[in-house]
């Protein structure tokens, strides 16, 4: 069941309307039902990208620390130029002579508590990132203010999303995510189209989900407080 590697928004929407059970198979729903699903498909997936066990990996990026500059935009054309991430989850300071360190990225509680923000030291220690999206474009601070170097971002990216309906297949992540886009649109159709959603269907979603979050949260080392065995970390 589902799709391995990728697959097109109107297939998906196809499967999703079997597993509801209101298109047979060898059946397609019509144009305007592909069109909304592309609006709610995409909604579902941008909601996805926000609970960071739903994202498969994070990325690595290497950008360049400019002396006395504190903030760095980020996003495609930004100071730091790659796709705007979701989440900035670690970084690391690298120095052309010396030894490097390690960069923690704060909450903005934590952020707001640094300080002398403004001082300045070859070792930055604290980095924040504001989760803005102005023009594409966040921001990053630093603090100490860089004298220079480079910083290592480990970041969470949003999930991919669909392109258009019958032209341009989405690729899965990873192993799984071809049933949780299929269930997940499934839920999603269910209340667009205002039928009941089959038992069969949300325990699909609920096993599909739990393997991506749990797999996912090994990247972490610890499980979610939800997904936690009873007495058990």
């Amino acid at each position: 069941m589902g799709f391995p590697t990728s697959a097109l928004l109107s297939a998906v929407a196809n499967r999703a309307a079997q597993i509801l059970g209101v298109l047979d198979s060898g059946e397609a729903l019509s144009t305007q039902q592909w069109t909304d699903a592309l609006a709610y498909g995409n909604n579902m997936v941008d909601n996805w990208s926000v609970d960071d066990v739903m994202l498969l990996q994070d990325t690595r990026y290497v950008g360049a620390l400019t002396a006395s500059t504190q903030a760095y935009t980020i996003g495609t054309g930004g100071t730091f130029n790659t796709t705007r991430p979701v989440a900035i989850v670690a970084g690391s300071l690298l120095l052309p002579n010396g030894p490097g360190s390690m960069v923690k990225f704060c909450n903005a509680k934590e952020w707001a508590e640094i300080e002398d923000r403004q001082g300045q030291s070859w070792k930055v220690r604290y980095g924040f990132y504001d989760r803005q999206n102005v023009g594409g474009l966040g921001n990053v601070y630093f603090s100490p203010v860089p004298f220079g170097g480079s910083v290592e971002l480990l970041m969470l990216s949003a999930l991919p999303q669909f392109v258009d309906i019958n032209t341009t297949a989405l690729t899965f992540p990873g192993p799984g995510y071809a049933d949780l886009y299929c269930y997940g649109m499934a839920l999603r159709m269910a209340a667009d189209m205002s039928v009941p959603v089959p038992a069969s269907a949300m325990d699909g979603w609920n096993q599909a989900s739990q393997r991506i979050r749990l797999q996912n949260a090994k990247l972490w080392g610890e499980l979610p407080p939800e997904l936690r065995p009873t007495g058990g970390k």
